[in-house]
């Protein structure tokens, strides 16, 4: 019954976060690129959904500052590429900083996608 529950919470969320984020951008408010494939089309992080289009996560504004809303979907999902928010991106350091949380480790993730 829980799970069910869970469920239908999940896809609620889901759907009302796709009617929110429609209404910022087409993209979404925050958008993360996640160096490895995406697996799932939706993922949670806290109060947030985060729905795959294109094989970046996108998501509507949040009541989260920037960094921890990246760092987030660091630990969820991996390391990320890129992260922006409001269509603007995170530089080098912002970038490396937020997947300095990413789960699995930034580092491994990130260099193993390097070119040779």
């Amino acid at each position: 019954m829980i799970r069910s529950m869970f469920a239908a919470v999940l896809t609620s969320a889901a759907f009302l976060a796709s009617a929110g984020a429609s209404a910022q951008t087409a993209g979404g408010y925050f958008a993360a690129t996640p160096v490895a494939t995406a697996t799932k089309d939706v993922v949670m992080t806290r109060e947030t959904p985060w729905n795959l289009r294109d094989g970046v996560y996108v998501a509507g504004k949040a009541p989260v500052r920037e960094m921890v809303a990246c760092q987030m979907m660091a630990q969820t999902v991996g390391a990320l590429s890129a992260f922006t928010v409001a269509g603007k991106a995170f530089d080098d350091a912002a970038l490396s900083q937020c997947n300095s949380k990413a789960r699995g480790g930034a580092a491994a993730k990130v260099a193993s996608n390097q070119p040779k």
